[in-house]
């Protein structure tokens, strides 16, 4: 009904009917109505804040306001919480969807699908995956993903869906690409003497156990002080890095060869990416012979620390 406000009104002059109240600017000459009026002081309880009672849907933005909610009548497990709807097949989402966490529960590659069309500028929805089979978002027909190359959900990850439009969403992952998930060490201070052409270990190694298949594992590889004897001219170092029983990379060649009886030490350093494809725990270690089967070459000589640091990459 029409609303019968006073004549010559005064700057901030307020007019109530009924729980709505009118401010007057004199500047603009208007009367504007407070949000805080369209509901009295502690109209909104604990008690009646059923869940999804009071959605973004029902609530004009400003409508209520910090003085209209009594204390405590919203907490945080009230808004913290996420509806969580598990899905073991190839699943696309649907409007209802929004503002929940769909997770994903299946040993075998599974697929989110995102329509087009149903979602609108400001929605949001959690994705996780909790089995081994990978998670893929597909993008439905006329629909852009943007961070396409980052779109693979292994186990244990997830990330945020935000959509700018009906048919455009970014995908937010939880694990970024590139960082570092995980570091382990493994050091060794015990001499080790090998005077034959077949590899021996040397006694450092370290243990990751990767929390995704499509990982990158970082080792980086430090034997300071390794040493060449003088009883023959021919002898040198020769090392390498082995994942498991497989071998990686030789990262050392002839090293202190100088075909000369001379004794050497120096040290023998590496970097070397690797992908193991697996979430299994994974044993990495360094290995070492001489060039020939006489005199002897030595790894952590004089009892100098060796160290391997594993670094699990996201990617």
């Amino acid at each position: 009904m029409p609303i019968d406000f006073p004549n010559s009104p005064s700057d901030n002059d307020v007019y109530t009917v009924g729980n709505r109240s009118w401010v007057y600017s004199a500047s603009l000459g208007t009367w504007t109505l407070q949000s805080s009026a369209l509901l009295g002081a502690n109209t909104v309880t604990a008690t009646e804040l059923a869940t999804n009672a009071v959605t973004s849907t029902k609530i004009l933005d400003g409508t209520i306001a910090t003085g209209d909610i009594a204390d405590l009548a919203i907490t945080s497990a009230k808004t913290s919480n996420l509806t969580v709807d598990t899905k073991t097949e190839n699943y696309t989402l649907v409007a209802g969807d929004r503002g929940k966490r769909i997770v994903a529960n299946k040993s075998t590659a599974i697929t989110f699908t995102v329509p087009n069309s149903v979602f609108s500028a400001g929605d949001t929805l959690e994705v996780h995956n909790i089995n081994t089979g990978v998670l893929t978002i597909a993008a439905g027909a006329g629909v852009t993903l943007n961070g396409a190359d980052v779109l693979t959900v292994a186990q244990w990850q997830g990330g945020t869906l935000y959509f700018t439009s009906a048919s455009s969403s970014i995908w937010f992952p939880s694990t970024p690409k590139r960082m570092v998930i995980q570091v382990v060490e493994g050091t060794t201070n015990t001499q080790t003497t090998n005077s034959t052409t077949t590899y021996a270990d040397t006694g450092l190694s370290a243990t990751i156990t990767p929390t995704s298949s499509t990982s990158k594992i970082l080792c980086l590889i430090s034997h300071p002080m390794v040493l060449k004897t003088n009883g023959n001219a021919q002898n040198g170092l020769v090392m390498r890095l082995v994942r498991g029983s497989t071998n990686l990379e030789e990262f050392a060649l002839y090293q202190l060869y100088t075909g000369t009886a001379l004794e050497i030490t120096g040290q023998s350093n590496a970097v070397i990416l690797d992908s193991p494809a697996t979430t299994s725990s994974t044993t990495y270690k360094t290995q070492f012979r001489n060039v020939v089967a006489a005199a002897s070459v030595q790894v952590q000589q004089q009892s100098i620390t060796s160290r391997l640091v594993l670094m699990e990459i996201a990617v």
